[in-house]
């Protein structure tokens, strides 16, 4: 036999054909592609958890921060905790420890007892904090405080996404109730008198309801009331004005003296004058 000829009945050599090496080579590149996004994951969920502890840190100890103010002193009481309130804007500053350098201001948000950064042209945390008192108890030694932190991350909108909202009751041990203070007011609101585009339907409930929202605004204070409604000189006794409580004032009316009262529908008032609110004698409707 011719060494080059093979012997019969020996296997012949056989290799991969295409059709198998392209389908091992998308077995592995899904296999790679499954692993890399594993990879990731992984990366961003240590990345997100590392942050949502980071937030929760801060704004415990923004809290810390905004107990330790209040209950330090026995002359500070729960009420001086308002001014920290944020309202509607984000602050950067995790932290309300005043600047050294200046201490009408806070400290900077990058500045060790803060712990921000900047990314690109904003900061990467800002924080939110609520201070309210409970509904319908006007005292000032009980607040309820919550801070809230939010990531920001390039091309969010600020804040970015919440991360962390912590809340506590603020007791001190201030006077629950500060001294009164009050303030005796002595008001116009004549019933004869023309004001200057003011209504004498609306000008008392309007100043009373002012007045109110000043003392809940401000516990201690209270004002003390004097309307002052009737002029101080006479009147003639057969002298008789008409106005008007079931008509409109801009019905027709065959008397010259008239005070307005009822107004057409529309008008941001229902009256000029009132006629209830008037002493003397007077024309109603005739």
């Amino acid at each position: 036999m011719h060494p080059i000829l093979r012997r019969r009945g020996a296997p012949a050599s056989k290799g991969f054909s295409l059709l198998e090496t392209l389908v091992a080579g998308i077995i592995v590149a899904v296999v790679g592609m499954a692993g890399a996004a594993y990879v990731v994951r992984s990366t961003q969920g240590a990345d997100w958890s590392r942050d949502r502890m980071f937030a929760r840190q801060k704004a415990l100890s923004v809290l810390s921060e905004l107990k330790s103010f209040v209950e330090g002193s026995a002359n500070q009481a729960a009420d001086e905790l308002d001014g920290f309130d944020d309202g509607l804007a984000y602050n950067a500053t995790l932290s309300i420890a005043p600047d050294p350098a200046d201490t009408s201001r806070l400290v900077p948000p990058d500045h060790a007892l803060s712990g921000n950064v900047r990314e690109g042209a904003d900061w990467r945390w800002y924080r939110h904090i609520t201070v309210k008192r409970f509904t319908g108890v006007l005292t000032r030694d009980l607040r309820i405080c919550t801070v809230r932190v939010w990531r920001h991350r390039s091309g969010d909108a600020i804040p970015g996404e919440q991360m962390a909202e912590v809340s506590s009751v603020v007791r001190t041990v201030a006077d629950s109730y500060p001294t009164t203070q009050v303030y005796d007011v002595y008001l116009l609101a004549l019933e004869n008198t023309p004001g200057w585009w003011v209504y004498m339907d609306a000008i008392k409930p309007f100043v009373d309801a002012t007045l109110m929202d000043l003392e809940a605004r401000n516990p201690g204070l209270s004002f003390r009331t004097h309307w002052i409604t009737t002029s101080g000189y006479g009147r003639d006794p057969e002298y008789a004005p008409y106005t008007n409580e079931i008509r409109v004032s801009t019905d027709s009316t065959p008397w010259a003296y008239v005070y307005p009262g009822k107004m057409p529908a529309g008008l941001s008032a229902s009256r000029y004058y009132v006629p209830n609110g008037m002493r003397g004698r007077a024309n109603v409707d005739g």
